[in-house]
Parts: structure tokens; C-alpha cells; sequence
């Protein structure tokens, strides 16, 4: 199953941080053997333009990578951390993303996936956030 969505992604940097960042984009919601990718394309507005984004959805996580120029790989499963690294346009970055929360609830028709997080680049200091990703229809093309 392949279906054009709508994904609303709203990051929740923790509190006295940056303000919410939120994304309206078009993307696609994919089904097999049972589990769901959703993938879109970044824009100048998230700083990454070039790059495709996807979530992979698991029962027990969920994984999120990204190609293009930026390339990289952050797996989110709940109580355990990840380290991954990536590259910036040739420049490599250590990452690990401590997930204190993993929750979805998705079907063919759409829905949400929620992750709090820790999150910390190259040993530096860590920042806990969140992301909350909302799946639904795309409303069709009107013709004037």
C-alpha cells in the first residue's frame, strides 16, 4: 500500500529551549508486510533541503533516516540509547538518542506518532525533546 499524505511534524525542544518548530509537508504513507514507513522531502525551512526523510515503524521502535546531503540514522526505542553516526555534507557526527517514550498508533487512513527523547551531539551537553508526527489525507487538487 502507498498512499500521498499529509504530515504535520512538530519538534518540542524541553522547556525554556527554542520555541516549537513545526512542518506541514507532503509525503507518502507505505505499508508492508504489515508495517508503515512514512517518507518526505525537507525543505529550506528545516535547514536540509536535498534530503529525504523517512520513519520506519516497528512494534518495539522506531527509525528514522535520513539521505542526501545530510546522511544519517537514529533509532528510537523506548528505555534503551542508540548511538549512530552521521556526515553534514561531508563532515561526520557522533549522535546518541536515549528514548524515554515511543508511542504509535497508525493505520492506512493515517495517525500519530509521538517519541520524547534525549538527544546529544558529539558528547557535548544532552537536550531532551520531542517529536510528535501527524499522518492524514491529503486533501485533493482543485483545478480553478
Amino acid at each position: 500500500m502507498r498512499r500521498d499524505v499529509l504530515i504535520s511534524l512538530r519538534g518540542l525542544p524541553e522547556a525554556g529551549g527554542a520555541p516549537d518548530a513545526v512542518l506541514t509537508t507532503a509525503g507518502q504513507l507505505y505499508r508492508k508486510n504489515g508495517q508503515y514507513s512514512i517518507t518526505y522531502r525537507e525543505t529550506d525551512l528545516t535547514g536540509m533541503p536535498g534530503v529525504t526523510t523517512t520513519l520506519k515503524l516497528e512494534p518495539d521502535r522506531v527509525t528514522l533516516q535520513r539521505r542526501g546531503r545530510q546522511n544519517d540514522c537514529m533509532v528510537f526505542r523506548q528505555g534503551e540509547k542508540h548511538y549512530t553516526l552521521g556526515d553534514i555534507d561531508g563532515e561526520p557526527f557522533t549522535v546518541s538518542i536515549a528514548a524515554n517514550r515511543v508511542r504509535q498508533n497508525l493505520t492506512d487512513s493515517g495517525g500519530e506518532v509521538d517519541i520524547d527523547y534525549t538527544l546529544q551531539f558529539n558528547d557535548s551537553i544532552a537536550r531532551s525533546s520531542r517529536l510528535h508526527v501527524t499522518v492524514g489525507t491529503r486533501a485533493p487538487s482543485v483545478d480553478a
